[in-house]
């Protein structure tokens, strides 16, 4: 029997949250604002500003990070009656497409109960080729 196929995306979404942690961490090592600060309108212009631009900074990491916008799985292929597991590491049940196909005319995916909250689990009804979104 053959064993089934593991397609692993765990790492560019790691390094998304990494990259989200590490910006965070960033600018709550900030100076502390005083209440002298707050005081000296230009002084307090420049905290506004600066919390502007990592806010900014901040929400571009999440929205660009393969978790905000899904993955693509790209040429996946599949056998007959056995799994292909897809890690996404979204902590939560995925939502997935078939983008494009090749193979025997037709195609047909069935979820398999191993499916979680980090992985997806399909079994594909004939062999072939696929891409797949995952959200």
């Amino acid at each position: 029997m053959k064993a089934s196929t593991l397609i692993d995306m765990a790492g560019v979404a790691n390094a998304a949250d990494a990259k989200v942690k590490s910006l965070g961490s960033q600018a709550s090592k900030k100076a502390k604002t005083e209440e002298k600060d707050v005081k000296d309108t230009k002084k307090l212009a420049e905290i506004i500003t600066s919390l502007q631009a990592q806010l900014d900074e901040l929400s571009d990491a999440v929205t660009s990070s393969p978790i905000a916008a899904g993955i693509l799985f790209d040429n996946v292929p599949c056998t007959s009656g056995y799994p292909v597991r897809l890690r996404h590491n979204f902590s939560r049940r995925a939502r997935w497409a078939v983008i494009n196909w090749a193979g025997a005319f037709g195609y047909e995916f069935v979820e398999d109960a191993e499916t979680n909250i980090s992985t997806l689990v399909l079994v594909a009804a004939v062999t072939g080729t696929v891409s797949l979104w995952v959200t």
